[in-house]
């Protein structure tokens, strides 16, 4: 993995430990289209600019303005965290520090457990959202890892879960605002 690689990768998962920390929904789709920005740039450094590009455009750009476009009327029905804070940076960057001299998959596990986490702690179903858009870079950056063929990169990268998630909570809110 080349430096560039790895200054993604972990910069990656110090945005998902600030994911842990914030509440708003605003926040938590900049923070995680930057994240998946950051994992497209990892696997660009890896020489494999097709996924990178695939994954920029959907988990980067697409998912995060849809996820915006939700009603932001709904609460996410959690007790609201407080802004993140710097230990929780701190904690991230401490991570990033002893996942480094471990094997190229101690990053990527590292993110599937918090995305595991973020889906966990919040009720709003485009946090969740948020939460398996994660999960789907944590997958990706596994799959460039471990120096998966194109065709299979390229399907690892693709967010199908999160969409078909995004879908489901925007069927959910258009049936709220019809009800009576």
């Amino acid at each position: 993995m080349t430096s560039l690689a790895e200054a993604a990768a972990g910069m990656a998962l110090v945005l998902a430990f600030v994911l842990l920390g914030t509440a708003r929904l605003r926040t938590m789709t900049v923070l995680a289209a930057g994240q998946a920005a950051m994992v497209a740039l990892a696997i660009a450094a890896r020489h494999q600019p097709i996924a990178a590009a695939v994954l920029f455009v959907a988990s980067a750009i697409a998912l995060p303005l849809a996820i915006l476009r939700l009603p932001a009327s709904e609460s996410d029905g959690a007790a609201p965290a407080p802004a993140p804070r710097l230990w929780i940076v701190a904690v991230g960057a401490l991570l990033v520090l002893l996942c480094l001299p471990l094997a190229a998959s101690a990053l990527p596990f590292a993110l599937l457990l918090i995305a595991m986490l973020l889906i966990a702690t919040h009720r709003h179903p485009a946090m969740r959202v948020i939460g398996l858009l994660v999960m789907q870079d944590g997958v990706a950056l596994a799959a460039s890892s471990a120096g998966a063929a194109l065709p299979a990169l390229v399907v690892a990268v693709l967010p199908l879960v999160p969409a078909l998630a995004l879908a489901a909570a925007q069927a959910r809110a258009s049936d709220e605002r019809r009800a009576p």
